[in-house]
């Protein structure tokens, strides 16, 4: 589990994330959400064939106010394999 920047503050309305990485490896996945929930945004994230960028959210995240559950302030990003080599950049776009 990766902690992506810093904590949101309570209140925020998380609208949606911009994902970059490299080519993580063969049968890398990863999944976007909090410590509370780690697939709260994206879940099962093809990273392994060629480095790229996009748009993520899961339809149940969006809108999702932090402060709903307890340690869901942390954005994180899950690798879903047992190695994975590269960068994977987050920014996640909120209002307060």
């Amino acid at each position: 589990v990766i902690a992506m920047g810093a904590e949101l503050p309570k209140g925020a309305v998380v609208l949606f994330h911009q994902l970059t990485f490299d080519d993580l490896g063969t049968g890398v996945t990863i999944d976007i959400g909090t410590l509370a929930n780690d697939d709260e945004f994206a879940s099962a994230i093809d990273v392994a064939s060629a480095a790229g960028s996009s748009t993520v959210m899961l339809v149940d995240g969006a809108g999702y106010t932090i402060g709903t559950a307890t340690n869901d302030e942390q954005i994180t990003v899950l690798i879903n394999s047992q190695a994975a080599t590269g960068t994977v950049k987050l920014v996640t776009f909120y209002t307060v």
